[in-house]
């Protein structure tokens, strides 16, 4: 396999005509924000990306308008060969993790930070460095804006037992910088050519971790959660649509769509620390429908980061197109009720990960629900926020749609003393307009 993060893989169009990545920040940077009509709340999250599954919502289209003018579109298209059987797939995990991680290596000669949440694809990376005697450190990202304190636990438990095994561990907390800190510079300050992703700073892989790196590459699994199959959004969004013709009949009960329902049928260990996604637009349609296209697997903006702010890459993940092309050749048709439930509770990467390194690490190894929706500021957060507010009410005077998401956004912080990522990342963009070269 390859590996090669020099291809971007989406194209901006202006009116209909495609344009390179500087044009497209060009008229980001100068669209008019009082009488255009497409840009909203949620813009500044797929100005550079297309992320198709995110935070609980499916989006299946494949070109999206962002202003007026300017649309993008994902460029990757499936084959749709179909001609690997899922069991063969699922018994070349190995060799493909050895075939990646070669890859890889031959890219960046390291030494590696592996990027600690406790899950499955970050500690198979390390098993596999581990096995190899190739240099790293474990740290872990904690004291986040919008972090989870089930994944700092988490994190905090497979922690320990890399330190068991004598590999150096660390913890980037807010003895080193606090989530308020990181949420001030993702808004004011580090403009690139491009607007950055909410995702890009703060959820800690921004310009305070490259620092701590200090030359070191960052190790992630991003990428890899429907690679390695053990997603409610992959796997068994694909087990349930083996029998569509039956399933569709029930999608509209509130057996099916209360309390995420769909993910509670496919459950697991792994699982459990995860509150259930919101399966709504998911549940509605036929994993095997090919029209819908399921590239970028919510990777977010870092994968590409390096291309559009034209910097050296400091971070290697946990994908490669060869991988996902051989994914998106799966036949399902062998796929069991027991081999879903195996790859969800990630059985196989467990054998893999205790042959190279010990069961106890191996058995701890889970997901939880990596962040959460809004983010309680200090007192100088929140008055920038307010004063950034007040601004940003003249800038869009005239639209009254955007106005008044302003306008809730000042309620939710003055009210409740609370910032979404929405409102982050739209001061980050409004300030990103008055500040870029």
């Amino acid at each position: 396999m390859k590996y090669d993060l020099d291809r971007y893989p989406f194209q901006h169009y202006l009116d209909g005509n495609p344009i390179s990545i500087g044009e497209a920040c060009a008229e980001l940077k100068n669209f008019n924000t009082k009488t255009d009509k497409t840009f909203n709340v949620k813009s500044p999250s797929f100005t550079m990306i297309i992320d198709q599954v995110s935070r609980g919502q499916t989006q299946w289209n494949a070109k999206t308008s962002i202003t007026d003018r300017l649309a993008i579109e994902c460029t990757v298209t499936s084959e749709n060969t179909k001609d690997i059987d899922i069991t063969e797939y699922v018994n070349d995990f190995q060799k493909d993790l050895n075939s990646h991680m070669t890859a890889c290596l031959e890219k960046f000669s390291g030494p590696f930070v592996l990027l600690n949440s406790g899950g499955i694809d970050c500690t198979v990376m390390g098993a596999w460095l581990y096995k190899n005697k190739i240099d790293f450190e474990v740290l872990n990202l904690i004291d986040l804006p919008y972090g989870s304190e089930h994944t700092e636990i988490q994190s905090a438990r497979i922690n320990e037992e890399w330190k068991k095994l004598g590999v150096k561990t660390n913890t980037m907390d807010s003895t080193v910088v606090t989530k308020h800190e990181r949420m001030m510079r993702y808004m004011t300050r580090d403009f690139t050519r491009n607007p950055k992703c909410f995702d890009d700073n703060c959820a800690g892989y921004d310009n305070y971790l490259k620092e701590y790196c200090d030359g070191k590459i960052a190790m992630s699994g991003n990428g890899s959660n429907l690679t390695m199959l053990h997603i409610p959004k992959g796997i068994g969004h694909a087990y349930a649509s083996l029998d569509w013709d039956n399933y569709k009949k029930f999608i509209h009960t509130d057996t099916f769509s209360q309390s995420g329902m769909f993910d509670l049928l496919v459950q697991t260990r792994y699982h459990d620390g995860r509150k259930p996604v919101d399966a709504q637009g998911m549940m509605e349609h036929n994993f095997f429908d090919n029209s819908l296209p399921r590239m970028t697997l919510s990777m977010g903006y870092r994968p590409w980061k390096h291309i559009l702010e034209q910097a050296p890459c400091w971070e290697a993940i946990l994908f490669n197109y060869d991988w996902y092309k051989k994914f998106e050749s799966i036949n399902y048709d062998n796929l069991t009720l027991e081999l879903m439930h195996e790859l969800m509770e990630c059985t196989h990467w467990r054998n893999i990960i205790e042959g190279w390194t010990n069961k106890d690490l191996a058995s701890k190894v889970k997901t939880t629900q990596g962040d959460n929706s809004f983010y309680h500021p200090n007192t100088e957060v929140k008055q920038y926020c307010q004063n950034s507010l007040i601004e940003m009410k003249h800038y869009w005077k005239g639209n009254w749609p955007m106005l008044k998401e302003i306008l809730a956004m000042e309620y939710v912080l003055n009210r409740f003393n609370r910032i979404t990522s929405e409102m982050a990342q739209l001061i980050h963009f409004y300030n990103w307009r008055q500040n870029s070269s």
